[in-house]
């Protein structure tokens, strides 16, 4: 349920932020489009382009604009989905995210697991049931014991004739011994025994697994930094050196 918490409140922001970079590409593009189609008409007029060129850069155009409009539809109906979660007014205007940056050091896998075991909630009550169960099964194992009963009577009453008050008092010793213990206290300790064996498997399953979540994590962060070092230091700059000899060269 928290992983589903966490996804229902956070995707439609990080979806917004994708909506508002491709929105600013796509305008970008749409640029460089118009720059390309006025190039294809100054050549066509002078004699030196062709018709084809002329239409197919107004057609590129065309398809550029439709898919920015329908971008921003997209984006528009994310701004909606993020103001019904916030509780705010649906015309509310919803700014560009900006996303948090990547820590320079990312913390030991044991030191990850060390605070999850520690803060998450499931295996907070993971532990809790384990802990319930044992004991349990520790006063199940008393059920076999006999059950030892004192008890101390005392009483006084006045004689009718002479006026005396007469004292009493009595001591009670008994024990209740389990009779039928193979049939009850026994069932009772085993099925208390496979409840704790229960427990102890959930949790140690609930740990496999947030063991499994947290190398998952780890290394999709290790990818997406390796993967952003690349696009910004390599092939960004590299792109943008080609489309810029690319169109200076079509424009000479």
């Amino acid at each position: 349920l928290f992983r589903q918490g966490f996804a229902c409140v956070f995707r439609p922001f990080y979806e917004l932020y994708r909506a508002d970079q491709s929105l600013a590409v796509m305008r970008e593009t749409l640029r460089l489009l118009s720059d390309i189609r006025e190039v294809t008409e100054v050549m066509y007029r002078v004699g030196n382009g062709v018709q084809s060129d002329v239409l197919l850069a107004q057609v590129e155009i065309a398809r550029m604009t439709e898919d920015t409009l329908r971008m921003q539809a997209m984006r528009n109906g994310m701004a909606a989905r993020l103001n019904a979660i916030l509780d705010r007014p649906q015309i509310a205007s919803v700014a560009s995210p900006l996303l948090p940056q990547f820590p320079k050091v990312i913390p030991k896998l044991d030191s990850l697991e060390k605070l999850a075991y520690a803060a998450r909630p499931m295996l907070k009550a993971g532990a809790s049931d384990l802990s319930a169960a044992k004991s349990m099964e520790k006063l199940a194992r008393k059920e076999l014991l006999p059950d030892l009963q004192l008890g101390v009577q005392y009483g006084q009453q006045t004689m009718p004739v002479t006026g005396d008050t007469q004292r009493m008092g009595s001591l009670m010793i008994g024990a209740s011994i389990p009779v039928f213990a193979r049939s009850r206290q026994m069932k009772l300790r085993e099925e208390a025994a496979a409840m704790s064996q229960m427990a102890s498997s959930d949790l140690a399953a609930m740990r496999a697994d947030t063991r499994g979540a947290l190398g998952e994590r780890s290394a999709d962060v290790i990818r997406a930094r390796r993967l952003a070092d690349l696009y910004r230091n390599t092939i960004i700059p590299q792109s943008r050196a080609e489309v810029s000899s690319a169109f200076a060269a079509y424009r000479v």
